[in-house]
This record gives C-alpha cells, sequence and structure tokens, in this order.
C-alpha cells in the first residue's frame, strides 16, 4: 500500500485475518509512502462484527498478520496509537479462528514521521498508559505473542509493549520488488460485473 491520504477514517491502514474466511493467513505486506492523518471517526461497524471491535482513533492496525512493512509513512494526529499491534487471543471477538496461527510475527518498523499520536487514548490502552503513569497513549503499541519483530530505532517513538522487539538491520525497502514498480506485471482487466 503505498501513495495513500487515509484520512478521517476510524482506523487507516489495516492488515489482519478475517476470522471464519478459508484463507487463514496475511503476509508480505509493505505500508510505505502514506499520509495517515486524522483517523478519529466513530466506529460505525455492525455491532458485533470483527470491524466494530477496531480501535477508533488508530492509524495503523496489524492483527496476526506477518511479515509487513511499516516505513516512511506520516502518522500523526490520531487520538488514540499511532501503530497498533495485536495477536488474536487479545480480540476476544477474533480468537477463535481455527487453523489460523494467532500471533503477528517479523514485523519491520523503519524510518516513519510519527508525531501527535494518544493525546486522547481511550479503554483499555487508557488504562494500561494511566498504570505507566501517563495520560498520553503511545506511537507503538502491541500487546500480545509474536516473534521476530524490530524496529529501526526504538527511541524514535513512544511506544508500549514493544521490548521483544529487535533491532532491525535493513535501513529501507527500495530493493524489494512490488507489483507497482515491476513492470513485467500486466495491469489487471476489470469490467463492470
Amino acid at each position: 500500500m503505498e501513495n495513500n491520504n487515509a484520512h478521517n477514517n476510524t482506523a487507516g491502514l489495516l492488515a489482519f485475518i478475517t476470522p471464519g474466511l478459508p484463507i487463514k493467513t496475511t503476509f508480505d505486506v509493505i505500508f510505505r509512502d502514506n499520509f495517515i492523518v486524522d483517523n478519529n471517526h466513530k466506529n460505525f461497524g455492525a455491532p458485533g462484527s470483527l470491524v466494530s471491535g477496531i480501535p477508533t482513533e488508530t492509524e495503523i492496525l496489524i492483527m496476526t498478520a506477518d511479515d509487513v512493512i511499516i516505513e516512511n509513512n506520516i502518522i500523526n494526529s490520531n487520538l488514540n496509537a499511532g501503530i497498533v499491534i495485536v495477536d488474536l487471543a487479545n480480540r476476544a471477538d477474533a480468537s477463535k479462528n481455527p487453523n489460523a496461527e494467532p500471533n503477528p510475527d517479523r514485523l519491520v518498523i523503519l524510518d516513519n514521521l510519527m508525531f501527535d499520536n494518544g493525546n486522547k487514548p481511550k479503554g483499555e490502552l487508557k488504562a494500561l498508559m494511566m498504570a505507566q503513569f501517563s495520560k498520553k497513549g503511545p506511537d507503538i503499541f502491541t500487546i500480545g505473542g509474536g516473534k521476530g519483530s524490530t524496529i529501526l530505532d526504538k527511541n524514535k517513538y513512544r511506544t508500549f509493549g514493544i521490548d521483544h522487539c529487535g533491532p532491525e538491520t535493513i535501513r529501507d525497502t527500495r530493493h524489494i520488488k512490488t507489483l507497482m514498480m515491476d513492470e513485467s506485471v500486466s495491469p489487471r482487466s476489470v469490467s463492470p460485473e
């Protein structure tokens, strides 16, 4: 997902597994070069649905997806948190998804510009931050399992729950081919049907 302007949503960009579907994985996702700002809209998802449980006022949500890279995005002016990373066990409405590996693994957070996030954390995040003697939410929040995740510069952001993340060894994703950069991939033909 590149070169998008995600604004005025409940959450800006999401990578997750939808419980109940035959596909049990989400992987190899890159979020880069996006403006993800002011996603503070009230959640209007149908009560009881997976989307109704998405934390409001969140810019990027990673739920159980693997091999996600977040690079060179402007993430600002949300009220809850900049990036939220969660496993299925911490989502009661999504935890019973047979055959799905429930943890977000091998996430990579590179250089992003994050500011003015977390000014009014809500619900469980607010309680967790108050336990840390903070009224402000984090730029990056992670809860639950997962392994192999890395952050280029942990000290650059306000964080919660990233102790398991190691230092990143790559600096950018220029070497990774994507469909947008690969000229050998022919464009999709989409018909009205």
